[in-house]
């Protein structure tokens, strides 16, 4: 015989959870209080009134932190800028930039250093001169002024000038940048040149500077790579992390100088992760409790049911978070999905988010929360 046994949560008028087996029907109605063995131990209005000898879910609560004194922290949160790339979400709301790229019109140049350089960032060319805007940074030219541009491939033919003279070695001569690579805050740089001309006597190396224009002698390095055939490399130590480098291969024959395009250098600082969690992809963290969730600045993370908060601590004893719905809140491995919520306080628990809708069971209130 086939049994099927159907499970509802009822929300007042909603449905929440539903799961069944086919064959024979037998349906049971799960309430609230089916899921809510707090009921009757959480009648203390202050967390500091749990005690050993009151118990939270079966479990001992005595020397778990003092919540009173987590107080001042709301309105110093660091701005979410979940693109990483230097302009809050709030201020790409305003420009009109796209807060989930870091490149809005994709012309190789971030928001954050188009607002820097006052060219516009939904526009790949600026002063529509016909180059983008990190072509004329690679060139040396303004893209904010369409008089400046970069010096065209190949000269106009002129039938009234006489020929040219032939070319010397310099201009024969084109300097690549490749990708660096990286291990920890060791970074290689490397170059490689073009030409055809056989000259020993070319300097080739590395321009390294945190102003991506190169004008901060302040900030500038130049650093001498040996020419290794067509190839020259060099490995540098990056002092600061969460801080955007820019690196350029140069090559100097007979005092003219070539150079190759700009490579960002950034190095993200030590991550602590929280919730006991494990990369799993690029910027993507799992935790065997708390869930998935992406890391974006500081310490703000997205999470894939709760959406984007902010983690202010964590540790074995608990770890505390902000959310724009919840405020601040705490759980930890052996409680979740119980939370502490600090305004107004008491505990709710956190049945999951439905079409953007987030569900609680409030204690203090033996209420549904949606938010």
């Amino acid at each position: 015989m086939k049994v099927s046994i159907k499970f509802t949560l009822s929300l007042g008028p909603f449905i929440f959870l539903f799961f069944s087996l086919s064959g024979q029907n037998v349906q049971y109605s799960i309430r609230a209080e089916s899921f809510a063995p707090l009921a009757g131990q959480s009648s203390s209005s202050s967390y500091s009134q749990f005690s050993a000898v009151e118990p939270f879910g079966g479990l001992s609560v005595k020397n778990l932190p003092d919540f009173k004194n987590f107080v001042g922290l709301v309105g110093q949160l660091p701005p979410l800028d979940q693109d990483r790339d230097g302009i809050s979400d709030s201020n790409e709301v305003a420009l009109g930039t796209d807060k989930t790229k870091a490149d809005t019109d994709g012309d190789g140049l971030t928001d954050g250093e188009e607002k820097t350089l006052g060219t516009n960032p939904l526009l790949t060319d600026t002063d529509g001169d016909g180059y983008s805007d990190y072509a004329e940074v690679n060139a040396q030219t303004d893209p904010k002024l369409v008089s400046s541009q970069p010096a065209p491939k190949t000269a106009p033919v002129d039938p009234v000038s006489p020929p040219s003279l032939p070319s010397t070695p310099s201009s024969e001569i084109s300097v690549i940048t490749l990708e660096p690579t990286q291990d920890g805050q060791r970074i290689t740089l490397h170059g490689q040149i073009q030409s055809d001309s056989e000259s020993s006597n070319i300097e080739t190396g590395f321009l390294l500077s945190n102003d991506i224009l190169f004008e901060n002698n302040k900030t500038q390095e130049k650093i001498i790579a040996a020419l290794q055939g067509k190839s020259f490399s060099t490995q540098i130590t990056i002092p600061e992390f969460d801080k955007t480098y820019y690196a350029r291969a140069y090559a100097v024959v007979e005092d003219k100088t070539k150079t190759g395009k700009i490579t960002r250098i950034h190095l993200d600082g030590p991550y602590d992760v929280p919730f006991n969690a494990k990369l799993v992809d690029f910027g993507w963290y799992e935790s065997d409790w708390f869930g998935t969730f992406k890391r974006a600045n500081e310490n703000w993370i997205f999470h894939t049911e709760l959406t984007w908060l902010y983690v202010e601590s964590s540790s074995s004893i608990g770890t505390w978070f902000w959310s724009e719905k919840l405020g601040w809140g705490w759980s930890r491995k052996d409680l979740w999905p119980y939370i502490w919520k600090n305004s107004p306080e008491g505990w709710v628990y956190f049945f999951g988010n439905q079409d953007g809708i987030l569900t609680f069971w409030d204690y203090s209130n033996s209420e549904f929360i949606r938010l």
